[in-house]
C-alpha cells in the first residue's frame, strides 16, 4: 500500500504557517517569561533572606517558566500572531 503524495505543495502557504507558528512560539515564551518575572516579584519578599535566597528564587523561575509554557502551549499556534493584526481601534 502506497501513501498518496500531493502532486503540488503550496510553498508560500507552508512558509506563512511556519512563520506564524514560530512567531506564536516566540510570543508565548515572551509572555510566559513576563508572567514568571511578575510572579517572582510577588514571592521574592516571602523567601527568607540569607544564603538560600538566590537559589530558591532561581529554583522558582526554573519551575514556574516551563510550567506556564507547558500549560499555555495551546496558544503557540498560527492564530496567536493574528491577535496583533486585529483592528483594536474599533
Amino acid at each position: 500500500m502506497t501513501a498518496s503524495i500531493p502532486a503540488q505543495i503550496n510553498k508560500p502557504a507552508v512558509v506563512s504557517v511556519m512563520f506564524k507558528r514560530c512567531c506564536g512560539w516566540a510570543l508565548l515564551m515572551f509572555f510566559t517569561g513576563l508572567a514568571t518575572a511578575w510572579l517572582r516579584g510577588l514571592i521574592d519578599p516571602l523567601i527568607p533572606a540569607g544564603d538560600w535566597h538566590a537559589m530558591l528564587s532561581g529554583l522558582f523561575v526554573v519551575m514556574a517558566w516551563p510550567t506556564l509554557t507547558w500549560s499555555l502551549r495551546a496558544l503557540a499556534s498560527p492564530h496567536l500572531i493574528e491577535l496583533f493584526q486585529l483592528p483594536w481601534w474599533l
